[in-house]
């Protein structure tokens, strides 16, 4: 079973010759056709990769074109920047220049910027000028600080005290020349153009005839400062108080710069009307030292106890004085223990009324319709309102009284029924509703009424020769205190509606705010537009 082996012979039939040469060509022509479509891909492939390099140059040429355009455009504008920017500069470089002005701050000119770098300073700033003296505004008839300050000097060193005998007339004008001789003016420029009778005039109108003036009075009314109120004054008694420790009325120097005065807080109309009442505190000070450290606070709030209605001004005082300790309660006015001193006029009063309190009693059945029309002079020949009184007690009926209106008025001065009283001995007198607060019901000692009146008189530095003034006001006071009081006390109402102090208010500047300034301003009016006055003529 082995199978046999077919092999090839060497030598071919001749269909196989005759069939490879067509093989051959066919072979030759496949190569031939494999190779032509190799080279035409080629080709192709080769035709495509140009095509595509040619677009995407024309693309890369587009782009640098375009970025070349911007890139340009770029350039452009920085260097139009740059050239507005050293323009600018140039243009303060040539205001600085033509100005002749030293350029301080830091200029920066970074690119296409030019700004200037204010914190940085080429060179320190100048010193500011110094400024230049604030004044105060020059009024010819108002007194500057500085013009105070001189008449407090000299009035000073003339009278330490406070009290100038002689007339002050000669003293201001003397300071008028020598304000003239030294080219600064140390009084107004009216003060300065008034003669002697001028100045006469306006003392006795301003103070009346008072032998004894105290400079310090006169100053308070030339120096046009405003005026305290009660509140504020007593307010700085209790601020001063509590730093006088030792009692003395006495306060430092440096406690009375550290307390504010009543017109610290106030604003003029005007920087030199301020300026004035900065200076001013200075000022009050040196007017009521006692030393060059120390200074009377009492003297200072007695001596601005001044009101346009002289009483007023006594009420401030009186307020002050009322927690001084010298002002007492109105039970020390009662005069039951002292029925020797009593005034002969309250006793008939007393007696009058209980007599006829007693009479009504024993007739108090009887009904009086109608009394007749009487004054109280027809009656009693009394200035009191005792028929009145009998009148109200008449009137009474279970209680009840009736309202009679004016057929049966005898009071001269009201025609009103008044409530039902019982006199006392020291029964109050009819009195104005403005005495019926508490300082005028307030009992004022003899003393300390002697004492404001002789220090607004300034009578206690009278020489000899003068001593009966004092005595003449003592005399009448201690009347005043017999009558009206107790001998010893009076009420402030009766005292201040006695005829001695509306004598002392009307012919004095006692408690009273005087206008110097408006008496020189109608003087020289007068002299500038009018006649000479009756003592020049009379020179003349």
């Amino acid at each position: 079973g082995k199978g046999k082996i077919k092999t090839r012979s060497g030598k071919g039939s001749m269909d196989d010759e005759d069939e490879r040469p067509d093989m051959v060509d066919v072979a030759k022509e496949e190569w031939s056709a494999a190779v032509n479509f190799a080279s035409r891909r080629i080709e192709f492939r080769l035709k495509l990769i140009e095509e595509r390099a040619k677009k995407d140059l024309d693309r890369v040429l587009d782009l640098m074109k375009q970025l070349f355009t911007e890139y340009q455009s770029y350039v452009d504008e920085q260097l139009i920047k740059e050239l507005g920017a050293i323009d600018d500069c140039m243009y303060v470089f040539k205001r600085a220049i033509e100005d002749g002005s030293p350029i301080q701050p830091l200029m920066v000119l970074d690119d296409n910027k030019f700004y200037v770098d204010r914190k940085i300073l080429l060179f320190p700033d100048p010193p500011p000028p110094p400024p230049l003296p604030l004044e105060e505004g020059r009024n010819p008839y108002s007194f500057t600080v500085e013009q105070l300050m001189t008449l407090v000097n000299k009035f000073s060193q003339m009278a330490p005290m406070g009290i100038i005998e002689t007339p002050m007339i000669q003293v201001l004008q003397e300071m008028a020349i020598a304000g003239f001789e030294s080219g600064k003016p140390t009084l107004p420029a009216a003060w300065a153009k008034l003669d002697a009778f001028d100045y006469k005039e306006i003392f006795i109108e301003a103070f009346g005839d008072q032998t004894c003036l105290d400079w310090r009075n006169f100053l308070i009314n030339i120096a046009d400062l405003p005026y305290p109120t009660i509140e504020q004054l007593q307010d700085l008694k209790a601020e001063y108080a509590a730093r006088d420790f030792k009692k003395e009325v006495l306060v430092t120097r440096k406690d009375y710069e550290d307390i504010r005065l009543w017109f610290e807080n106030e604003f003029g109309d005007t920087i030199e009307t301020d300026l004035k009442l900065s200076l001013a505190k200075p000022l009050i000070y040196n007017m009521f030292k006692v030393s060059n450290d120390e200074m009377n606070y009492y003297d200072m709030l007695m001596g601005y106890c001044r009101a346009e209605d002289p009483e007023d001004g006594l009420g401030m005082a009186l307020d002050l004085l009322l927690d001084s300790g010298f002002i007492l309660q109105p039970d020390k006015c009662t005069r039951e223990d002292e029925f020797d001193k009593i005034h002969p006029r309250k006793i008939i009063d007393f007696v009058l009324v209980n007599f006829f309190t007693d009479l009504l009693n024993l007739t108090e059945t009887v009904e009086l319709k109608y009394l007749p029309r009487l004054t109280n002079q027809e009656v009693f020949a009394s200035e009191e309102n005792e028929f009145e009184i009998s009148e109200d007690i008449l009137r009474q009926n279970k209680g009840m009284r009736k309202d009679y209106g004016d057929l049966s008025s005898t009071d001269s001065e009201t025609n009103r029924p008044k409530p039902e009283r019982v006199l006392y001995l020291d029964d109050d007198d009819e009195m104005p509703a403005k005495y019926t607060c508490e300082k005028w019901q307030m009992c004022v000692p003899y003393e300390i009424a002697l004492a404001l009146i002789m220090n607004a008189l300034n009578y206690y530095a009278l020489s000899p020769i003068h001593h009966h003034r004092i005595l003449n006001i003592e005399q009448r006071l201690k009347d005043l205190y017999v009558e009206r009081g107790t001998g010893t006390h009076i009420r402030a109402y009766r005292l201040t509606t006695s005829d001695l102090f509306k004598e002392l208010y009307a012919k004095t500047n006692i408690f009273k705010k005087t206008n110097i300034i408006r008496t020189v301003e109608k003087i020289v009016d007068r002299k500038r537009d009018g006649p000479k006055p009756a003592s020049e003529l009379a020179k003349d």
